[in-house]
């Protein structure tokens, strides 16, 4: 099919990293997750906006969005001094080091050269998807093209619009 195969989003799960041939890095794929413990401790911390915070399925429904809109979004794996949680939504600065973490809460804990920059990247990822309705991972279509190497391609979504 020349312009790919349209697919929505079905459900709010959480996942292991891909392994293989799914692992496979493509032009505008996401940075790699990283351990949160090889981020530098926080230099801007943003307040909560939500108590009590998201639960799990509510947070994954957030981080969607914010990786929809936003190709820096990766994963930080386990907790981190002041970063957060047992892992979570992550703007990575793959340049300088550093980047922004978004917690359950609603709060933003950034760090690096650009930490500033990276905290209202974040609050305003976090914003616009309380602007948007807060909308559910089921509620976002895309179209999956092959990417990756030509031999085991693998269908990557491009473009996730919310329905």
């Amino acid at each position: 099919m020349s312009g790919g195969w349209p697919r929505r989003g079905e459900l709010r799960a959480g996942f292991m990293s891909a392994a293989g041939p799914l692992a496979a890095r493509y032009p505008g794929a996401h940075p790699l997750p990283r351990r949160a413990a090889a981020f530098p401790p926080p230099t801007v911390r943003q307040p909560a906006r939500w108590r009590p915070p998201l639960d799990v399925f509510r947070y994954h429904d957030l981080w969607f969005a914010v990786g929809a809109w936003d190709r820096r979004t990766t994963f930080s794996a386990g907790p981190a001094g002041g970063w957060g949680g047992p892992g979570g939504a992550v703007l990575l600065d793959e340049v300088h080091g550093g980047g922004a973490g978004l917690l359950a809460d609603g709060s933003v804990r950034a760090a690096g050269p650009y930490a500033a920059r990276y905290a209202a990247d974040a609050i305003a990822l976090r914003d616009r998807w309380v602007a948007r309705g807060e909308p559910t991972i089921s509620e976002w279509t895309s179209r999956l093209v092959p990417a990756g190497d030509p031999d085991q391609p693998i269908l990557v979504p491009t473009n996730w619009i919310q329905r």
